[in-house]
């Protein structure tokens, strides 16, 4: 993904991973290397019960089971592959939640 790309997904509060942060060698990292994304879904006011259980369901049929608690005052879903971020984003939005500007768009954050 271009760093162009990259600072767009951001700003809809989509921030990119991949799994090769965990490999030690540059050859293991090429192997093992999938991109992944996490939407970062974030309440008004504040989160009904309706909207924890939404995201809570998507961060295990989505992702891989993860659901954060930011100090922006959002959530962070993890490990959604990009087939499965699109339909993700929906039922955040399908939930009265967004992800606009919930990802810092600074290089290295």
């Amino acid at each position: 993904m271009t760093e162009e790309s990259n600072q767009l997904m951001k700003f809809h509060g989509v921030y990119s991973q991949t799994t090769a942060t965990c490999a030690t060698s540059a050859e293991e990292k090429a192997k093992k290397s999938v991109h992944l994304h996490g939407p970062r879904p974030r309440p008004g006011r504040s989160l009904h019960d309706q909207q924890w259980l939404t995201l809570d369901a998507l961060a295990d049929s989505h992702g891989n089971g993860t659901l954060k608690i930011t100090n922006r005052q959002a959530f962070q879903l993890h490990g959604i592959l990009k087939g499965k971020l699109r339909p993700a984003v929906k039922e955040i939005n399908r939930a009265l939640l967004d992800t606009i500007a919930a990802a810092a768009t600074s290089t290295g954050t």
